[in-house]
């Protein structure tokens, strides 16, 4: 989705604010950026991260999800409708999940041991230096660059270990079984339009 379908997303859902949960669905495409957590048929919780809703209606919402077809051995999206009174907490995507962060560490380590190769030694300019002793002592552009993939790669190993004991929290989660379908439902679309307006 990319930003003006969302921009035009969140303020459909600002004019429509009373008028959603009227009769009838209503048609509310998003990304997949919200989490849910429910008790299923059998009374069991169920929670699902990376879910996309689809429409809501006065007493329920449907959400789309992956899983899994052992038949035909790939990811299918799969529809779910659940009742607001069956629904124990709600969130949006607000940051880095563990991959995420990961990524980002390794980025930056081989960012800076990259860096701290490339000044190790001075770019001799393809025979500016007339001074043997200069020549010496300088560094060609390709060896500064591949000392600098040398360092960014040894430096990119402990950042990634360092990444992996951040914490991840990449869900904003509320916590609303204890209110009644109706205030549910208030409180889902107000996280809704924030869960958007994050995401853009």
């Amino acid at each position: 989705m990319n930003n003006l379908k969302k921009i035009i997303l969140i303020i459909s859902i600002t004019l429509n604010n009373g008028k959603i949960f009227g009769q009838g669905d209503s048609s509310l495409p998003t990304g997949n950026i919200f989490s849910i957590s429910y008790t299923n048929s059998v009374g069991k919780i169920s929670s699902a991260e990376d879910v996309k809703i689809s429409s809501i209606s006065s007493d329920s919402l449907t959400f789309q999800i992956s899983e899994y077809n052992s038949i035909t051995r790939s990811w299918q999206p799969v529809n779910h409708k659940v009742g607001f009174d069956k629904i124990n907490s709600f969130g949006y995507k607000s940051g880095l999940s563990k991959a995420g962060i990961i990524g980002r560490g390794a980025l930056v380590g081989f960012g800076a041991g990259f860096i701290l190769g490339c000044i190790t030694g001075k770019i001799s300019l393809g025979g500016a230096h007339t001074n043997s002793s200069d020549t010496d002592n300088s560094t060609s552009f390709g060896n500064r660059l591949g000392t600098g993939l040398v360092f960014g790669a040894v430096f990119t190993l402990p950042a990634i270990l360092i990444s992996a004991l951040i914490p991840a929290n990449p869900y904003e989660n509320l916590d609303i079984s204890k209110y009644n379908s109706e205030k549910k439902s208030e409180i889902i679309l107000r996280l809704i339009k924030k869960g958007i307006k994050e995401n853009i």
